[in-house]
């Protein structure tokens, strides 16, 4: 896929980015995360982040609500702190194929007369929304200092990976449990990437975004060369999935739709549900972080003091690469010395 041009990518907010501004082209990876970085001073950044809602997801419940948050969260995912999140009903879906912004997005935006995320969605109902549009579209602008902006491309070997939420964001999951979900999506909130991003130690960090956990830490291990071992047995699961035992609802329903995302599954029954959960796509998941194990402990009680829950934990560790060897390695139970012993 060719990379975006100065061209496709020149904001429509004039009034909030003044030019001239620099495309940085290797920064992060837009295929897959919807930002993009321009340079305006030596040491600032301002990100712009992209989330569109498909056509036939704009009827769900909370679709304008996790639309704001996950524009939000690519930008916290790196860092930076928002100074914007807009969003629009746009005809087709700008995010889509280029996993970048454009000025279309942009354009329309400016174009869109101010209102709610209710009144969006009531909007895109009365137009009977369906596969040809309209799209919801979320765009959110951030800045950091260079120096700070985080990626999955330093991860250490010996650091414990940090996972600020649970898993279990999934709305399969919870079709028979509307008020559970939106519990879940109450909590749905990155806020804590700014500070991680200041704190000596962090050397790494990817939002989960709509992705699975197991294919972040794909990502991370592919960008930072090294193997990402997760510890199933410790991941957080989301609190009304925490109590879901194999052959539940949940599991079968976690079951279906692992089958549905990735296909046929080797032995499925022996799956716990955390080990189901970690290869389902979330809706908005939270941040993977690589952290120097010296630090890992107070990262995570601080993370749990400022998020007032306590999910974050550390659930596995960075090893170094194996020659011909699976980039992540999935363990059924906690080593007995801890995160890094194995």
């Amino acid at each position: 896929m060719p990379a975006p041009s100065d061209a496709t990518l020149w904001p429509a907010f004039s009034g909030l980015i003044p030019p001239p501004l620099k495309l940085l082209k290797d920064v992060i990876d837009w295929t897959h995360e919807q930002v993009v970085a321009f340079q305006v001073a030596p040491e600032r950044l301002i990100l712009i982040a992209c989330h569109q809602v498909f056509p036939t997801l704009l009827q769900a419940p909370l679709a304008g609500e996790l639309a704001f948050l996950s524009a939000e969260s690519r930008l916290l995912a790196h860092g930076a702190e928002p100074l914007l999140v807009q969003a629009s009903l746009l005809e087709a879906g700008p995010c889509a194929g280029g996993g970048y912004v454009t000025a279309d997005i942009l354009d329309g935006l400016d174009r869109a007369a101010a209102g709610s995320t209710a009144r969006l969605v009531a909007t895109a109902r009365a137009r009977g929304a369906g596969h040809h549009g309209p799209w919801l579209v979320a765009v959110a602008i951030g800045t950091i200092l260079k120096s700070r902006l985080k990626t999955g491309r330093d991860a250490r070997a010996g650091d414990h990976l940090i996972l600020t939420r649970p898993i279990g964001t999934n709305p399969a999951l919870f079709s028979e449990n509307r008020d559970g979900y939106a519990r879940v999506v109450a909590g749905l909130s990155d806020r804590i990437g700014p500070w991680l991003a200041t704190v000596p130690g962090v050397h790494a960090m990817l939002g989960i975004g709509e992705r699975s956990l197991l294919a972040t830490g794909s990502d991370m291990a592919g960008s930072s060369e090294v193997t990402v071992n997760l510890e199933a047995a410790r991941l957080p699961l989301a609190t009304d999935l925490s109590h879901s035992a194999g052959g539940s609802p949940v599991w079968n329903r976690a079951l279906n739709a692992v089958r549905r995302q990735n296909g046929k599954l080797p032995r499925p029954d022996e799956l716990t549900l955390p080990e189901l959960l970690l290869r389902l796509n979330e809706v908005n998941g939270g941040l993977l972080v690589a952290v120097d194990p010296g630090v890992s402990e107070k990262v995570v009680a601080e993370i749990q003091r400022r998020s007032g829950t306590p999910f974050a934990r550390v659930i596995g560790r960075i090893s170094a690469p194996v020659q011909g060897g699976r980039q992540v390695v999935i363990h059924n139970r906690p080593p007995e010395g801890g995160a890094d012993d194995q």
